[in-house]
């Protein structure tokens, strides 16, 4: 069954989009106070300015500070992605050679507009064979929705899983999952 926390995900991930963009305000309103208290200091012992910049070096200060809110942006969304329960759509037992189809709504609730991409998933390739997406891609303008028919198709009798990336607005850091899994049964039984 389709799980309907998909426009919630995509709305969390969309708002740590406008996080990070803060986050970059203020690293640079960070390296501003750096320059001026270099400035400053420089001015009291009687250096220039320029030289007072090259001993502190806050670009290394700036680029190491860099570093480590980088670091702990992947460290953090990593435990997101470990805490965020991942929508599923489950096709259930399907006969070999046979389709089953979902239609998925993505939603944008914001007031921009937000370009989606359905990714190859880099894990279990040979799984994501029997899956489709239609359409594989889009943009969605403020308030609208987009109806994605997500197809299982197996080629064998097995079990069949895997986790398909949501791209959103050309960042690989935020995007959202989407788990297919579904079971090839024996055509003559179904």
């Amino acid at each position: 069954m389709a799980n309907s926390s998909a426009p919630t995900e995509i709305e969390a991930l969309l708002t740590a989009r406008k996080k990070a963009a803060a986050d970059s305000w203020v690293a640079e309103q960070e390296e501003a106070a750096a320059k001026r208290a270099a400035a400053k200091k420089a001015a009291k012992e009687g250096q220039t300015p320029r030289a007072a910049e090259k001993q502190s070096d806050p670009s290394s200060v700036h680029a190491e500070k860099q570093r480590e809110r980088e670091q702990w942006e992947q460290q953090l969304l990593h435990q997101k992605a470990q805490q965020t329960k991942t929508p599923t759509l489950d096709f259930g037992g399907v006969a070999v050679g046979s389709t089953r189809s979902i239609a998925l709504s993505i939603h944008n609730p914001k007031q921009a507009s937000a370009d989606w991409e359905v990714q190859a998933p880099t894990e279990e390739a040979a799984d994501w064979a029997c899956f489709a997406c239609e359409p594989e891609q889009g943009t969605l303008q403020p308030d609208e929705r987009v109806r994605v028919q997500v197809t299982f198709k197996p080629s064998a009798e097995r079990p069949y899983a895997v986790a398909v990336p949501f791209k959103l607005n050309a960042s690989n850091l935020f995007g959202v999952g989407l788990a297919l899994k579904g079971v090839g049964t024996d055509p003559l039984m179904a």
